[in-house]
């Protein structure tokens, strides 16, 4: 069971060219919020007596992951050194051993022609991504959806890896909390303990669904179009029902969503899964009208079946 510990919030750099991949930076900067760390970029500066390439140059070496968007611009170049901002940020990250998640759009993405380089700024984006494919396993996403599941889970496994970093998911929890006792908490604070990891044992209490709620699959991080969701009720240690109202939705998508769907109504799993709770706004037509509501949502992310 693990203890009281002070979370760290791990400084990770985003970068990419801007005014075509700010919806992606948004993207990636709403996983690292939700994982409570802190994102760095070039329009999070504030006025400095620097360079713009060498703020930028000092912020990647205070970070400990780069993350490196890759879209279909190469971006502005400086004079002095011949190479993209993005490029040289990549390579202060290179010299100073900070750890790099490389993401490239994939040549299906829907782009707008402004934001695609063409001439000589197409070659060097070329030879750029040849780097970056060659030197790290790069990841192809085709939407902010795609790319903020992909990031999410990126960079868990990046952090976990480093040996002077710890991430306690569960510090909320004591030796006399257990995880039954913080979903309960959750039921009643869903704020205060969302995005909590913690293991448990559930029941399937119905068969899989299907969601195509962009609003609500976007702000959980899954991918659209490939999203199944059941209800679970909550065991407890000797794998009894906690009580008859403790049962929440659990999604998931990918890999997990096929394991998850060959279990049957009324199988008991032990699964590892992430507390949320979203709140979003929607349309909603009512007597001939429309109106916008507010939407609250208590769920569970799946993150592995043990």
């Amino acid at each position: 069971m693990a203890t009281i510990e002070k979370k760290q919030h791990i400084p990770i750099f985003v970068s990419s060219t801007f005014e075509d991949m700010k919806t992606y930076r948004d993207s990636v900067a709403q996983s690292i919020s939700s994982l409570e760390h802190v994102a760095k970029g070039m329009e999070l500066f504030g006025s400095s007596p620097e360079t713009p390439l060498d703020k930028c140059l000092s912020e990647v070496r205070k970070s400990s992951l780069f993350i490196c968007l890759i879209g279909m611009r190469y971006g502005s170049t400086d004079e002095e050194k011949g190479r993209s901002f993005t490029y040289l940020e990549y390579e202060e990250a290179i010299k100073n051993n900070i750890p790099v998640l490389a993401y490239i759009l994939s040549e299906d993405a829907p782009v707008i022609a402004k934001y695609v380089d063409k001439d000589e700024n197409a070659k060097l984006l070329v030879e750029f991504k040849k780097v970056l494919t060659s030197r790290h396993m790069v990841s192809y996403f085709d939407s902010p959806a795609d790319l903020k599941a992909k990031a999410t889970r990126d960079i868990v496994v990046a952090l976990e890896k480093m040996n002077d970093i710890k991430i306690f998911n569960d510090q909320l929890m004591t030796e006399e909390e257990s995880p039954v006792e913080v979903v309960k908490k959750f039921m009643q604070r869903p704020k205060k303990y969302s995005g909590k990891e913690v293991e448990l044992s559930v029941k399937i209490a119905n068969n899989c669904g299907y969601f195509y709620m962009d609003d609500f699959i976007y702000n959980i991080g899954l991918t659209q179009g490939d999203v199944v969701g059941t209800k679970v009720m909550i065991l407890d240690e000797s794998e009894k029902e906690i009580s008859d109202d403790n049962y929440l939705y659990l999604y998931t998508d990918g890999e997990l969503a096929d394991s998850l769907e060959k279990h049957a109504i009324g199988d008991i799993l032990k699964i590892r899964t992430k507390l949320l709770y979203i709140g979003y706004k929607k349309i909603e037509e009512y007597d001939g009208g429309k109106r916008l509501i507010q939407v609250n949502v208590k769920c569970l992310m799946l993150i592995k079946i043990l």
